[in-house]
């Protein structure tokens, strides 16, 4: 019985569904998901072909390892596209920070001068009429 290779509710629907699609084919292939020894389910693909008076032979592979590695290289790239978009969210950042810091130093220039050149200053170096002490 086939349906003892997947695991999962519909187990002999699918084995039935591989096995038909495979004699009219000439090859079935798919995933699905298998159990181990001990009772866990692990992802797997198939393989099934027909090989002579209503025989098929199935060639099944663990995929697990595959599908971790998958998984993993998904997450690495997510975290690179962060990384680019962040990258570039601060160095817009920066442009803008440069200006307003830009102008800012232009400004407290141009406030220095205006004080140093001002009236107040000008009066402060007048001589007194009064004696301080």
């Amino acid at each position: 019985d086939l349906s003892a290779f997947f695991a999962g509710e519909y187990s002999r629907k699918l084995a039935r569904s591989a096995l038909a699609e495979a004699g009219r084919s000439g090859r079935w292939s798919g995933e699905g998901r298998g159990v181990r020894l001990n009772g866990d389910t692990f992802p797997k693909e198939f393989a099934i072909s027909p090989v002579g008076d209503g025989q098929f032979a199935l060639v099944e592979r663990d995929i697990s390892e595959s599908q971790d590695l998958q998984e993993q290289l998904f997450q690495t790239q997510r975290v690179e596209g962060i990384g680019q978009m962040t990258g570039g969210i601060i160095h817009d950042f920066n442009n803008l920070l440069s200006a307003v810091l830009g102008y800012s130093q232009l400004g407290l220039l141009k406030l220095r001068e205006a004080i140093l050149s001002g009236p107040i200053l000008k009066r402060s170096k007048k001589p007194r009429s009064v004696p301080l002490c």
